[in-house]
């Protein structure tokens, strides 16, 4: 059980003997690469370190079968390489029945924890400690590894190194340039749970998209760089043409047509209690929109014109002083992966 377990980190160090500690020349015997009686002694910081708590983990999960285990910093000693494997090795050696409780910095060790989350639904939970001062009573609660949380793991682990580490994709939208522009903010809050690979950056319009596109690709020759635009006047023609050029297109004439969607106006009567205006705050969208429907029209003066009725009617008491920060405050945490609009803004983003 030790050599199989240590091969699955160290394919070139195999266990062959296992000493009377208390004579000869040592207690284990390893081969590794073409050296033979290889002393335990002459292990790496690492090697040592994987295989003191594989050893004890397989020793003492016999008699501690029903169990909590706690490390603090397994991966101390250990390469950035081996530590998720380090984790994923732990993981399978603990009984069913019991739990393995870990304090880290690693992002080695919290991607492979991410890993053995998708795959074992229920069977991980995230324990963010960040910011919390424990000389006052505090309540934690398990955290969604969303982009944010990725973003402060990074930069508790890499410190200044923190701003180099890029996502894999980079899609490039309109708006305000910038990661704080509007469009970059509802993207990231909407997607930031599911997408977390993916960071949303705002570029002004459609032209500023395209030729920031080769500027960003070439700092982040890792990521994938994608274009973003709103579909606007656009016709089914010059949309199959922005897409022959790997553009994303939406469907609808911009992002602000997701946002105040009725499925979302419906969504913000019920929650602040009042579910009777959402008719009535439908209609006075609908009023605003020029072009003749949401589909095409311009969404943004009925915004404003939502925000204004939301202070009248007293539906929400502090809305915002704009209609973006009032939609980025009540409406855009709305769209959950479980709305028909998030369906709909995902498959025309992604396909």
């Amino acid at each position: 059980e030790i050599r199989d377990s240590l091969m699955a980190m160290f394919p070139d160090l195999i266990l062959n003997r296992l000493n009377n500690p208390l004579e000869g020349d040592g207690t284990f015997k390893f081969n590794k690469g073409g050296s033979k009686g290889f002393r335990y002694e002459n292990l790496s910081g690492g090697e040592k370190s994987a295989f003191d708590l594989i050893l004890d983990l397989v020793i003492k999960r016999r008699a501690y079968n029903h169990t909590v285990y706690c490390i603090d910093e397994p991966e101390a000693h250990m390469s950035t390489r081996l530590q998720k494997d380090l984790l994923g090795c732990l993981y399978d050696l603990i009984p069913d029945n019991c739990q393995l409780w870990i304090a880290t910095h690693s992002i080695g060790m919290i991607r492979k924890a991410c890993d053995i989350a998708r795959e074992n639904p229920g069977a991980v939970a995230f324990l963010d400690f960040y910011d919390k001062n424990f000389d006052d009573p505090q309540t934690i609660e398990p955290a969604v590894p969303t982009r944010a949380f990725w973003e402060k793991a990074h930069q508790i682990a890499l410190d200044d190194l923190a701003e180099l580490v890029v996502p894999k994709r980079i899609i490039l939208c309109e708006g305000k340039p910038g990661k704080d522009g509007f469009d970059a903010q509802c993207y990231n809050a909407i997607f930031g749970d599911q997408f977390i690979d993916t960071l949303f950056v705002s570029a002004k319009g459609k032209g500023d998209v395209e030729n920031l596109k080769p500027v960003i690709q070439a700092i982040a020759e890792n990521a994938e760089v994608v274009s973003l635009i709103d579909r606007d006047d656009k016709n089914d023609s010059d949309i199959n043409t922005e897409r022959q050029k790997g553009a994303f297109v939406l469907k609808r004439r911009a992002l602000e047509n997701y946002l105040i969607d009725d499925e979302i106006i419906r969504l913000l009567c019920e929650k602040h209690g009042k579910p009777g205006q959402t008719n009535e705050l439908i209609s006075l969208r609908n009023a605003k929109i020029s072009h003749g429907g949401l589909q095409k029209g311009n969404v943004k003066p009925a915004a404003e014109e939502i925000l204004s009725a939301v202070k009248m009617r007293d539906l929400i008491t502090q809305p915002g002083e704009t209609w973006q920060s009032f939609v980025f405050e009540y409406m855009v945490p709305l769209i959950t992966s479980d709305t028909a609009i998030y369906k709909e803004l995902e498959r025309d983003i992604w396909g």
